[in-house]
């Protein structure tokens, strides 16, 4: 049987160390053997660990691209900042994607190869769609960034009116940009039903999926009666703003008042590229900031409660089903969990006032069998719904609808 050859153009390589990466990986890992699939994504270093991975379930396409900011004068930067506030149309984090080694690379695949289907990982990346092509297209929008950045916008703490603006102005050219986006393509994933719904407002006309968001129940393993006695455990990207608005929220108005219950509690905050005031948390002797790990279990496994206080995202959080495959008990916020079919009080805690989560939080420190309960009934939420080879199925029925409804090759 000839394979249908998918063409990815991708933000990012597909890696196991976070969100939209592990996504990739995890769909390609449990689709190689019924499809062809190429991947194109930019890379700023040929010594990035998740390049180990990239290539594993597809031919992987690297774009090499110059790593780091140009040195420039402060004044440079202000004045570059308001440029492309005010004078260009598209938005800061499509320019920030914008590599003419990509598109190079994705010109010269299309002119050398012929393609069933194009598939476009993130909104930012549709400025690589081909023109014109002869193929069903397919977005994979497993994060919506209008309401992503509207929710940032709320929550942000910038005091500075030049900065609000700025962040203002560009929460609006996001909102058109997606909008404009998700028209182009003849597919469109999402990663839950509210997302499909939003999808649905922006672009009526564009046929929707929902491919949830997944975890490997093979690699995350419950270790039933394993894990500290007053460890509180949070992960995620630290460079992201809203893991880093989450910690700050955890750290400041919700964790002294369960250290007023126990002195004794600690706190992990694990993930790659944590930033300068991230960094600064661990000056308090009862915090410990990791950065990169190569892998997350064992502080899963050692963390007494995993905690997920965000307020402010998009999508699904794979870290809630990473923790809830590991057996942990997990306090979140109401965002926090949003689109994933987990019940209150049944496998997760869901909380958003900060006294109301600290409450959650020492219940579960006061309660093992609590824990374990808890613990127990979300693996099997995640065993029964989230499973990538079963979410995997869902994605090749996709590439089959939309192939059979438009046909053709790029």
């Amino acid at each position: 049987m000839v394979k249908m050859k998918v063409l990815i153009i991708s933000g990012q390589p597909p890696s196991p160390f976070s969100g939209a990466e592990i996504r990739l990986l995890n769909l390609l890992r449990h689709l190689a053997g019924n499809y062809d699939f190429t991947v194109i994504a930019p890379i700023c270093s040929k010594d990035d660990p998740k390049l180990s991975h990239a290539d594993c379930y597809c031919r992987f396409i690297p774009a090499p691209i110059a790593a780091g900011m140009p040195r420039r004068s402060r004044l440079y930067w202000i004045l570059n900042a308001w440029y492309q506030v005010l004078l260009t149309r598209e938005p800061k984090l499509v320019a920030d994607y914008a590599f003419p080694p990509v598109h190079s690379a994705v010109d010269k695949l299309v002119k050398s190869d012929k393609f069933d289907i194009v598939q476009i990982q993130q909104f930012y990346m549709a400025q690589y769609l081909p023109d014109r092509p002869n193929c069903p297209t397919i977005l994979d929008v497993d994060n919506l960034w209008s309401k992503l950045s509207r929710r940032l916008v709320e929550i942000s703490p910038e005091r500075r009116l030049t900065r609000r603006i700025q962040a203002v102005i560009d929460q609006h050219k996001v909102y058109a940009y997606e909008k404009s986006a998700l028209k182009k393509f003849d597919a469109c994933l999402a990663v839950c039903h509210e997302d499909e719904t939003y999808i649905r407002k922006l672009a009526p006309r564009t046929i929707t999926a929902i491919v949830p968001n997944g975890v490997d129940t093979t690699y995350y393993v419950p270790q039933f009666g394993v894990g500290g006695e007053r460890t509180i455990l949070f992960t995620g990207a630290m460079a992201w703003s809203p893991n880093i608005d989450a910690v700050k929220f955890l750290v400041s108005d919700i964790l002294p008042i369960v250290r007023q219950y126990d002195p004794s509690v600690t706190l992990q905050i694990v993930g790659r590229n944590p930033t300068s005031d991230v960094r600064e948390l661990a000056q308090a002797p009862w915090i410990t900031v990791t950065g990169f790990v190569e892998d997350i279990r064992p502080y899963l496994a050692a963390s007494t409660v995993y905690v997920v206080p965000l307020r402010a995202g998009a999508g699904t959080r794979l870290k809630i089903l990473e923790a809830l495959a590991m057996g942990k008990a997990v306090v979140s916020t109401s965002l926090g969990a949003e689109g994933l079919e987990v019940t209150d009080g049944k496998n997760i805690l869901i909380a958003d006032e900060p006294g109301e989560i600290a409450a959650q939080i020492i219940a579960l420190l006061r309660n093992q069998s609590l824990r374990e309960e808890l613990g127990r009934n979300g693996r099997q939420l995640v065993e029964s719904h989230y499973d990538w080879s079963a979410i995997a199925s869902k994605l090749g029925a996709v590439y089959s609808a939309v192939r059979l409804q438009k046909g053709g090759a790029v």
